[in-house]
C-alpha cells in the first residue's frame, strides 16, 4: 500500500540517529516485526526511495530508526511534526513468532531497528537476551550486552 502520512515526531537520539514517527491506521495494522517501508525523500534531488526498517508500532503510529549517512537520510532527519511523508509498505517478510523459548537477539548498528519491535512482541511469552554492537558510542543502543570498537 502507498499513503501520504503525517509526521508525528522527530526525536534525535544523538548526532547520527533520529527516531521518526508517522501516523497511518492501515499501515500500522499491517506492520509486523521485520517489515520495512520505502520512503520517498522530500526535499531531495534523488528520485529513489529509501528503505527503512520498522522500529516499532504503537497504536496507529509507526516509528523508524534512521541513521544519517547520506543525502536521503539527512533529508528524512529534517522532517518536522505535521510534515507529510510518502510511504510504501509494509514490505518484506516478518520474523517467525515463537512462544515459551529462550531467544537470543544479535544486532549491529542500524540493524537494531527491526529487533526492537521483535523484542517487544516476543518478551511477553519468551526469555529474551540481546547483544548489540556498533563502531562507536553513537551506535550503542539499549541491550543486555553492548559492544563498540571504540
Amino acid at each position: 500500500m502507498r499513503q501520504q502520512c503525517r509526521i508525528t515526531c522527530n526525536n534525535p537520539l544523538n548526532s547520527e540517529y533520529v527516531i521518526i514517527g508517522f501516523h497511518s491506521t492501515e499501515i500500522a495494522a499491517a506492520s509486523r516485526p521485520g517489515c520495512f517501508y520505502h520512503l520517498a525523500v522530500p526535499r531531495s534531488e534523488t528520485s529513489l526511495r529509501v528503505p527503512i526498517s520498522c522500529y516499532d508500532v504503537i497504536g496507529n503510529e509507526i516509528f523508524l530508526l534512521v541513521k544519517i549517512i547520506g543525502e536521503g537520510t539527512r533529508c528524512l532527519a529534517q522532517l518536522q511534526k505535521e510534515d507529510t511523508l510518502d510511504v510504501m509498505g509494509p514490505l518484506g517478510n516478518s520474523f517467525t513468532h515463537v512462544e515459551g523459548k529462550r531467544v537470543l537477539l544479535v544486532s549491529g548498528g542500524v540493524g537494531y531497528a527491526p529487533l526492537r519491535f521483535l523484542k517487544r512482541v516476543l518478551e511477553e511469552n519468551n526469555e529474551i537476551r540481546w547483544v548489540h554492537g556498533g563502531r562507536a558510542e553513537e551506535d550503542a543502543m539499549p541491550a543486555d550486552l553492548i559492544c563498540t570498537e571504540d
